[in-house]
């Protein structure tokens, strides 16, 4: 698993299942062979590197397996709507995990981690790192707000849609942000693939929508 072909295979399959679900988005075989082909590929892609996984990767297998497992449903809308559901749960929870674990840092909560993280040859951007340098209450404004922002997002299922919306849509900003200056695109794809799930929810909160019965 550790070889250079391994690898080539593996990316090989997750490219193809990939195009596949992009090309026939509807088709329910096309879906559950290529969600379970993506969730396999992610799962000896764990075995055959010797690097630990980050957010980014554990949410996407659960898209992967949501992606497979709602393809089931003899009703392709009843399927979808569940799939929206859970994605939008998913993305909460994540988000809100992250900023618990951040919660009890004594590191984030001193408002030290942004400056800390952003001055590391792995993760920094030596232009950021300059500006938050020579102004230090900036880099405890990001990670205090980031703090926030992350527990603070299970109120998208309660503020008033414009709101909602407008906070997707900043964490949005976030992770592009991420991506640009800390190289983590990763993480853009990845959360950025659960939003249209966030919004989908966020629109049918009061229409009062029901799944259909069994």
């Amino acid at each position: 698993m550790s070889s250079k072909e391994a690898a080539v295979a593996l990316y090989g399959v997750q490219a193809v299942a990939s195009a596949a679900t992009l090309i026939w988005p509807k088709n329910r075989t096309v879906k559950i062979v290529g969600g379970s082909a993506l969730a396999a590929v992610g799962a000896l892609d764990r075995l055959r590197s010797v690097y630990g996984g980050d957010g980014a990767d554990q949410l996407q297998q659960v898209i992967n397996l949501t992606l497979a497992s709602t393809a089931t449903f003899k009703d392709p809308e009843e399927g979808l709507e569940v799939a929206m559901r859970a994605l939008a749960i998913e993305a909460a929870i994540a988000y809100f995990a992250s900023g618990v674990v951040k919660l009890v840092s004594p590191v984030w909560l001193k408002g030290e981690a942004f400056g800390a993280i952003i001055g590391t040859q792995t993760y920094g951007d030596k232009r950021l790192y300059s500006l938050v340098t020579k102004h230090p209450v900036l880099g405890k404004l990001v990670s205090w707000g980031t703090v926030l922002a992350e527990v603070g997002f299970p109120l998208v299922f309660v503020l008033p849609k414009p709101l909602a919306r407008a906070y997707v849509g900043m964490m949005g900003s976030f992770h592009v942000g991420i991506g640009q200056f800390m190289g983590l695109n990763r993480f853009v794809l990845a959360f950025g693939a659960t939003h249209p799930a966030l919004l989908h929810v966020i629109e049918q909160r009061s229409s009062g929508r029901e799944l259909p019965a069994p």
